[in-house]
């Protein structure tokens, strides 16, 4: 079973991700496995230099930050980004889909690429931060996730069933309390 932890930047995902972890469940941060594959040497890595150049690139990884001003500078190069790096996220993570363990899939873009990702999860649980802090820390990461698509995910047919939704205020008990209610959420599912 593979459960997608998602919400926008800021909202409070990975610390309920690290929350799940410490309670004994296999997690997977989307985030870092991307960071890994931008290393010299490994696929994400020549994907970028093949599709956008060397100046995307350095001696040790992708330059995320000139990488990142240019995909968001023009929709064009953020699909081309997009149509070469999500299948290769896809790819990983329909390796955990098969386990006979739980797997919780910390996943931002899920947000923005619901209808390429959801076959993936048999549950969505939606951290929503406040909307104050949330936008701090995407103005000191410069990276975004649209309210509209939280909002149609919020109000989409096709989550109902599978999709919850957990109000944090970044305090370390609520982290806590939502690791466990998803948790618990996931333990009816499987039943």
């Amino acid at each position: 079973m593979l459960v997608c932890i998602t919400g926008k930047i800021g909202s409070g995902k990975t610390y309920v991700l690290n929350e799940i972890k410490k309670l004994g469940y296999a997690t997977f941060n989307v985030d870092k496995y991307v960071h890994s594959i931008y290393k010299k040497g490994k696929i994400g890595y020549k994907i970028i230099k093949d599709h956008f150049g060397l100046t995307y690139v350095n001696e040790c990884e992708v330059d995320r930050k000139k990488l990142g001003q240019l995909v968001f500078s023009d929709v064009n190069n953020l699909d081309r980004l997009n149509s070469l790096m999500l299948p290769i996220i896809h790819a990983k993570l329909e390796e955990f889909k098969y386990q006979k363990s739980i797997v919780f899939a910390e996943l931002a873009i899920y947000l923005d690429h619901q209808v390429f990702f959801k076959s993936l999860f048999s549950m969505i649980c939606v951290i929503i931060g406040n909307a104050k802090k949330s936008k701090e820390k995407i103005i000191k990461k410069q990276w975004f996730l649209s309210d509209e698509n939280q909002e149609k995910l919020l109000n989409s047919d096709d989550n109902k069933n599978n999709a919850f939704y957990f109000k944090n205020d970044y305090s370390k008990i609520t982290a806590k309390k939502i690791a466990k209610n998803i948790i618990n959420f996931v333990k009816k599912i499987k039943k």
